[in-house]
This record gives C-alpha cells, structure tokens and sequence, in this order.
C-alpha cells in the first residue's frame, strides 16, 4: 500500500469525525498537521505534541505527566481522582462536548497492560484508531474496502462478531471471533475489494501498511 492509496482509505472512513485524541504513545505527526480538528492531549501527550508544533485544543488528565511549563496559556482540564485513566477522562469530555466520534492515536505507549486497557475501552466505541504503520476502523454490518491485494488484515470480535468475508486468503463464513477465543490474524487481501459482513456484534478491522512509514 503506498502513501496515496492509505491516504484514500484513511480520508474516506473520517469524513464524520469531529476530534482527534493523542495518548501518550506514538503519535502520526505529520498526518494531525494535515487534518483541521481539534486535538485533545491526554496529559503526556501533550509533551510530544508541543515539542513538534502542534497546539492541543485541550489538555485533560490528572496531570502528571506533562510538563508544568506546557500547561501555561494553553487549556487544560485536571481531574484528580483516580478510578479512571486518562482516556476514559478524554473520553467522557469528547462525549460531554460533542466531539464524537474522534479519531484515536498513541494507543500503544506505556506497558503491555496499558495497551491491553486501551484496546478494551476502544472496543466499546466505533471510533477509528491509528498508529505509524496500523489503521484500525470498527466494523458493524456490512463494509466494503479498496484494498491493495496482499494487504495484511486482523480481524476482532469486540468483544465478539460472528462474521462473513470475501476477498480474504482465509475466508471466515459466519464464524464467530471473540476476545480470548478465536481471531483471525494476520490474513491477506487476495481481492482488489475485501468485503466484511457482521452478523452479530462489532468487529475491530485492523489494516497493516509495512512498506513505509507514512507518518
């Protein structure tokens, strides 16, 4: 997949997108540059996010992370109490001020139990999620995608789907995929179009571009 057919993909699944979130892991730079809505940083994010230019619309968080200096004349929200991590926090403000659905960067920093949290919480939303070299769409229904062939593909249930392909090396025929049972990964696009039908839940459709880093 080269760089205009990803940015085809990415463009066409973000035309009702409202915000962007940035965790505190990698985030694709260049691409925020390129897109106009509002950034929100969750606390350490903002670090990065600043050091390269980039002004979050707000700051949420307990705070601990980034800088004290970066929280001068810039927006930010500190909410102390810890029951909830500081993308549950981003979230509930996305929700509260109608920035929904909100595309999702920086899920896999920290630990793998981090990352393990992150993608739990990103299963109960449709929002799309997107790092240096995987976009991930939430899929219910039914979903057609322009696919270079070759392409890698992880499927998800989320927390399960009972699913039906075409245009996949290893086709699924209504089988169900759950969490911490049967998924389907690393499968390949032999087909120009791969087409997904959920019968049943939610699946999370992670694409994997792996000849360059676009961002």
């Amino acid at each position: 997949m080269d760089r205009k057919e990803f940015m085809t993909l990415f463009l066409e699944n973000i035309s009702n997108h409202r915000s962007i979130l940035c965790l505190d892991g990698d985030i694709p730079y260049s691409i925020l540059k390129r897109i106009n809505l509002p950034i929100i940083a969750a606390d350490g994010a903002a670090n990065a996010l600043i050091k390269k230019g980039i002004e979050p619309y707000v700051i949420i968080g307990d705070l601990d992370s980034v800088e004290e200096d970066y929280l001068k004349n810039r927006n930010y929200i500190k909410i102390k109490e810890q029951g909830t991590t500081d993308f549950e926090k981003s979230l509930a403000f996305i929700r509260e001020q109608k920035l929904s659905p909100t595309i999702v960067t920086g899920m896999n920093g920290g630990n793998i139990s981090r990352i393990l949290e992150n993608i739990c919480l990103l299963s109960q939303t449709d929002f799309i999620a997107l790092s240096k070299d995987t976009v991930c769409l939430p899929i219910q229904g039914q979903k057609i995608l322009n696919l270079p062939l070759n392409t890698k593909i992880s499927i998800f249930g989320a927390p399960e789907a009972i699913i039906k392909t075409a245009g996949l090396k290893w086709e699924l025929n209504e089988e169900k995929l759950s969490i911490g049972e049967r998924n389907s990964y690393s499968n390949r696009s032999i087909s120009s179009q791969v087409e997904f039908t959920i019968l049943k839940g939610k699946a999370l459709i992670f694409i994997t571009f792996y000849h360059f880093h676009y961002f």
